[in-house]
């Protein structure tokens, strides 16, 4: 019991031919064998409760089919042996879970990209639907949604959180626009990147600069806040469509999926892409 993966008690009753409970049986162990994985068999010693009567501790460590051997020492006779096949399987009430949606009030809406902002115990998320301009937020303490509309843009699609200010970099990929919003102020300030193309992804490094991937320049850009100047870094493959970005946070290293099947690391102090 209960028969599940984890820890499980045995228990185990000897009895011999006469029906009768085994009382000479002395020692009593256990070998447990993983059949789809070859594991075993894996001994585990019993202790009595009473005569004839053995219980042990062990465990499952995966589901699956498993070979359990049971053996009573009795000193003056032959040994008592029993082999079980046992098939493992999770209970049904380690498969249940609890799902709860948070409808946005507002429709039609079309959140994409949900960003957990830690101190405001929030869930921020630009909506995608043309012409909406704006981001969500929903307060997880109150499971109400504020609408933050945003000027100057036509649709918001990554958020992330500044590290510092805790203010929102945005993008706007139809107006290859990255914005900062306030949210206690109601404003933003928004820059057009010096390249045509649709921004496909944000990330923020360790210092607080921003990276993205154009995808019709086949470049992946740097912003700088505090010189408010761009970067580009030209990626090798001819193109590659860049989609995704993400920012190593131990070496800094930026990482960029290409549709191509490929993925590519800048050395954000050279500037070198490497493909892989």
């Amino acid at each position: 019991a209960p028969l599940a993966v984890g820890p499980n008690r045995f228990q185990l009753s000897f009895f011999d031919n006469n029906n009768t409970v085994a009382s000479d049986v002395s020692k009593a162990t256990i070998k447990l064998t993983q059949v789809d994985k070859k594991i075993g068999p894996i001994p585990v010693s019993a202790t009595q409760v009473s005569p004839g009567v053995f219980a042990a501790d062990a465990a499952f460590s995966l589901v699956g089919r498993w070979s359990v051997e049971v053996e009573g020492t009795r000193p003056q006779s032959s040994n008592i042996v029993a082999d079980l096949d046992l098939d493992v399987r999770p209970a049904i009430r380690d498969l249940s879970f609890d799902l709860k949606e948070y409808k946005i009030p507002q429709q039609p809406s079309l959140p994409l990209y949900p960003v957990f902002d830690a101190q405001r115990q929030s869930i921020w998320a630009g909506d995608t639907l043309p012409r909406s301009a704006r981001i969500w937020q929903l307060d997880i303490k109150t499971d109400n949604y504020t609408a933050h509309p945003v000027r100057n843009v036509t649709l918001i699609t990554d958020v992330a959180v500044d590290q510092l200010s805790g203010n929102l970099w945005f993008i706007d990929p139809t107006e290859s626009k990255l914005g900062l919003y306030d949210p206690k102020e109601a404003a933003s300030i928004q820059y057009v990147l010096p390249v045509q193309g649709v921004i496909s992804g944000l990330a923020q490094d360790k210092d607080g600069n921003l990276w993205m991937p154009v995808v019709q320049a086949n470049k992946i850009v740097k912003f700088t806040p505090a010189t408010e100047k761009f970067d580009q870094f030209d990626i090798p493959t001819p193109n590659s469509r860049p989609v995704g970005i993400a920012v190593d946070p131990r070496d800094g290293g930026v990482w960029v999926a290409e549709s191509i099947g490929k993925i590519a690391r800048v050395d954000p102090a050279t500037g070198k892409i490497e493909e892989f």
